[in-house]
């Protein structure tokens, strides 16, 4: 074999290995969006038999004992083999319950395979009943909204109805609470007493504006009162001047683990956002007016987010203050 034949050769193998490394790079750049890795989540125990799953899309919550193990909210569909990898870390023990504080994409996402697991198994070698699913009654029925149609091993098998909820689980009684038209109609606080932790769903937030889902009957008047039910709840340990530290420890939708004090200095900021947009809506100001106002420029680099931006969150305030069924429904895209 010639020389240059042998080089052409030679190129011809690199060019094709450089093709199929590229595709091998590019189907595990695919894969990893689908799905997280383990190592994507990360756990912090927050006391000694609870922990805090925080997920590139928000945070989930796991409470451990000697019944077993129980979750607040499944994550993002697509992110299940992760999600239980994060729990085996924890755990060996099985899942009993499945608590969804929301019909939102990231509370029920994984519900039809978590609700599916035998015996609870997170390995998927168990066997026995599977997992019980509590949340309010509204999550079903958005389950089965026209272009939805959940499969029935995802729906809550236990869809309360009442104000609150309430459940005895390793040792601890565990409060349900109905948090009626905040993110949306079927918001639940759950609380968990011994542990003195909160898990506030979509409510509350340490990194964006409060999400609003209006077709879904989300309103802005609703998450401030669902803010005001968390800050009833919540008891500090120590109380300097007007700082409130420590004591309850509250787990957002998303962001940093919380106490009473970033809690209170949330809701003053929906609060007085609220005041504002209200007082801009009353001069009659169209929409654009009132977004070339600017009325949230303070607070626009800490909380607007690419997925819920300044702009949409007071879409949904002025269709809620104005009435206006011409103004933009300011539901967020669901992703």
């Amino acid at each position: 074999m010639g020389v240059s034949k042998q080089r052409r050769l030679a190129r011809a193998s690199l060019a094709a290995a450089c093709v199929f490394g590229m595709a091998g790079l590019w189907t595990s750049a695919l894969y990893a969006q689908a799905e997280p890795s383990a190592a994507a989540i990360r756990t912090y125990q927050v006391r000694p038999n609870f922990w805090m799953l925080i997920t590139p899309d928000g945070n989930l919550a796991l409470q451990v004992g000697t019944e077993g193990a129980l979750l607040v909210d499944t994550g993002r569909s697509g992110t299940s083999d992760a999600v239980l990898a994060a729990i085996r870390q924890i755990t060996k023990q099985p899942l009993r319950y499945i608590i969804n504080t929301s019909a939102g994409p990231m509370q029920i996402g994984n519900n039809a395979i978590f609700g599916a697991l035998k015996g609870g198994a997170t390995d998927g070698h168990g066997k026995g009943p599977t997992p019980a699913i509590i949340a309010n009654e509204t999550v079903l029925a958005h389950m089965n909204e026209p272009g939805v149609k959940l499969p029935a091993v995802a729906w809550p098998s236990d869809a309360y109805s009442a104000r609150k909820r309430s459940i005895r689980y390793n040792g601890e009684a565990i409060d349900i609470i109905h948090a009626p038209s905040a993110y949306s109609d079927s918001d639940s606080i759950v609380y968990f007493r011994r542990s003195d932790v909160i898990v506030a769903g979509e409510i509350f937030s340490t990194e964006r504006f409060p999400l609003v889902d209006r077709k879904r009957g989300g309103t802005v008047t609703g998450v401030l009162a669902g803010l005001n039910q968390l800050l009833d709840l919540a008891v500090p340990d120590v109380i300097v001047e007007n700082y409130n530290e420590d004591g309850t420890l509250i787990i957002p939708g998303s962001g940093r683990l919380c106490d009473k004090d970033d809690l209170t200095e949330y809701h003053d900021m929906v609060n007085i956002a609220r005041d504002r947009m209200a007082n801009l809506v009353s001069t009659k100001r169209s929409l654009e007016e009132v977004k070339a106002a600017r009325p949230l420029i303070d607070y626009e680099q800490r909380y607007s987010k690419p997925d819920w931006t300044t702009s949409m969150f007071i879409d949904a305030l002025y269709a809620e203050l104005a009435g206006s069924t011409s103004a933009k429904s300011g539901t967020p895209a669901l992703k």
